[in-house]
């Protein structure tokens, strides 16, 4: 499992020559946050700032160390890729609060978890506020959230399915 912020600054690695292309900044969800999309990798200009990011598709291996991409020209303006209109920055998930079907709260987006391929496992959690299977994995299955929510608007977690599913990797001992 990856966990997002452990893979801060990891550097990404160009399988073609071995050339530094960039580091991980932050990561671009797709709307539903169930995929990495694609790795931002910074900005550049002064006046006209420039987004850059590089592709789900171009990332070969995420590594525990370096992330492996395809080639040196990877990186590129976020303007260019597919969908980027849609794109969802994980910087702007993190802090959004979880609640109920019903509007009670229960804890706040602290992480994003991955699997090998880019899929959103789940989240990690900050501020727990209920008791019981979510404040002791301090984590929640992304098929538990019916809505994703958005600036100043929760996520929505169906609590049955939060409490009873498990995310891989996190299974009590």
């Amino acid at each position: 499992m990856i966990i997002g912020k452990q893979h801060r600054n990891k550097p990404l690695i160009s399988l073609t020559d071995g050339k530094h292309v960039g580091e991980v900044k932050d990561f671009f969800l797709d709307p539903q946050l169930k995929q990495l999309s694609a790795v931002f990798t910074g900005k550049e200009g002064l006046l006209s700032r420039k987004t850059f990011a590089v592709a789900r598709g171009s990332i070969k291996v995420l590594g525990i160390d370096v992330w492996l991409v395809g080639g040196p020209d990877v990186v590129v303006n976020v303007d260019t890729l597919e969908g980027n209109d849609d794109f969802i920055k994980f910087d702007d998930v993190r802090g959004r609060e979880i609640a109920t079907e019903g509007g009670s709260k229960i804890a706040v987006v602290d992480d994003v978890l991955f699997d090998a391929d880019g899929k959103v496992l789940g989240f990690a959690l900050s501020k727990v506020l209920v008791p019981g299977p979510l404040s002791e994995r301090k984590a929640i299955h992304r098929d538990a959230i019916s809505s994703c929510g958005g600036e100043k608007i929760p996520m929505v977690a169906v609590m049955n399915q939060a409490e009873s599913l498990v995310i891989p990797g996190l299974e009590p001992a």
